[in-house]
């Protein structure tokens, strides 16, 4: 099946894994791929640990200038930077928003373009050229609802302002993906699942269906190809 020749990438520490539960660490390639699909979710970098001096270590160690601004700063100084990570009272002035999109425009741009680099010089050093390379966008409320400073969900989420943040993320992805269809040549993909509640770990998890201007740009761009 043409799924078993897909492969997910995570990019910390070259690791990466197929649908067919087969996990790489050497950082190459491995033969008999035709597609790759990339992601780098903004909830991935907020709340793994795994990823919390993912944007230092791009600025110090990639070509990228838009990592510059996170040199020396690990996840919890852009966590602290966000107002809706924060004790206390919601806060939703505009002033708050427009730093809130600033930062996350530059967490997007930096782990990204990025994670990219390091995907295209993989692909170079493989030698093929027939590899297609899909891109993966985030379209949900994971990493976007209200936090206290712990990354505790707060209640009585402000739901349109959850669901602008979603749309905002959703765009960038869309702007991303415009910019560079010479290089995403497999498509890019949303996962459009609807709301629902993880028992396992008692999380309540709002997917894109519940969000109709995020459902409604994404379906419209898709009719218009």
């Amino acid at each position: 099946m043409w799924w078993s020749k897909i492969s997910f990438w995570t990019f910390y520490e070259t690791i990466s894994y197929d649908t067919s539960n087969n996990i790489i660490t050497d950082g190459k390639i491995p033969n008999g791929l035709n597609l790759i699909a990339f992601d780098f979710y903004l909830s991935t970098l907020l709340f793994d640990h795994m990823y919390a001096e993912m944007l230092d270590w791009f600025s110090r160690n990639g070509k990228n200038k838009a990592c510059k601004c996170f040199e020396e700063k690990d996840i919890k100084n852009i966590r602290r930077a966000l107002s809706f990570f924060k004790d206390g009272p919601m806060t939703d002035d505009m002033e708050s928003q427009k730093l809130d999109c600033d930062i996350l425009d530059m967490a997007f741009n930096c782990r990204m373009r990025s994670s990219l680099e390091l995907l295209m010089k993989e692909n170079h050093e493989s030698g093929r050229n027939d590899l297609k390379i899909m891109l993966i966008g985030e379209s949900s409320a994971n990493g976007l609802l209200e936090f206290d400073s712990r990354g505790n969900i707060e209640p009585g989420q402000p739901q349109l302002l959850v669901e602008k943040r979603m749309l905002d993320e959703v765009k960038r992805t869309f702007r991303y993906y415009i910019d560079n269809l010479d290089i995403f040549n497999g498509g890019l993909m949303f996962f459009l699942y609807p709301d629902a509640h993880d028992y396992s770990i008692n999380l309540f998890i709002k997917g894109a269906q519940g969000a109709p201007s995020v459902l409604n740009y994404i379906y419209t761009r898709k009719n218009n190809g």
